[in-house]
């Protein structure tokens, strides 16, 4: 189930060795009209996160076509507010690729698709039960600690038309 991928993932985004705690998942909009949506149902299991249960819909393949906008941002306990980080812009499939490497491999076979699938076929997906093994994710050891806010923002990659937008908080500790 890829989207959770796309979106737990993009705390893959900025991962690290230690513990990652994810404490939102969502639509931007739950009630938007997007050609990609996902729901997601998380639940701590010790120290594992686990996706007790996920969905994931697109009207359309998704693959080079969709373009992610990616802003993660950064809390600052002084402000009392998220602080804006960086900006990438990147494909999905080289998104995946880029910075989700096995944990996104992993999310793709417990959703019934073979690792590396990209453009992901349209159609509906579900994951149930599956662990979240922040450890799989490309560049870890390059974020510190702290509280980060992701949004992704999926666009079409020719027009920008707006196909989905997802975020997630999550905690990091070393």
């Amino acid at each position: 189930m890829l989207r959770i991928s796309i979106l737990v993932l993009l705390a893959a985004l900025v991962l690290v060795n230690g513990t990652a705690t994810v404490s939102k998942l969502g639509m931007c909009d739950p009630k938007g009209d997007y050609k990609i949506k996902f729901e997601a149902k998380l639940k701590n299991d010790g120290d594992k996160q686990i996706v007790e249960e996920a969905s994931l819909t697109t009207d359309i393949d998704i693959g080079d076509n969709v373009k992610n906008n990616v802003e993660v941002a950064k809390f600052d306990s002084a402000a009392n507010d998220y602080k804006f980080l960086t900006k990438i812009e990147v494909t999905y499939c080289e998104f995946m690729e880029k910075f989700m490497g096995e944990f996104s491999d992993a999310m793709m076979e417990a959703g019934g698709l073979k690792k590396g699938t990209c453009p992901i076929p349209k159609g509906a997906y579900k994951l149930t039960n599956h662990h979240l093994d922040f450890s799989l994710v490309k560049g870890k050891d390059e974020v510190p600690d702290g509280k980060f806010r992701v949004k992704n923002n999926l666009v079409d990659a020719k027009t920008n038309a707006p196909l989905g937008c997802m975020e997630i908080d999550f905690t990091l500790e070393k």
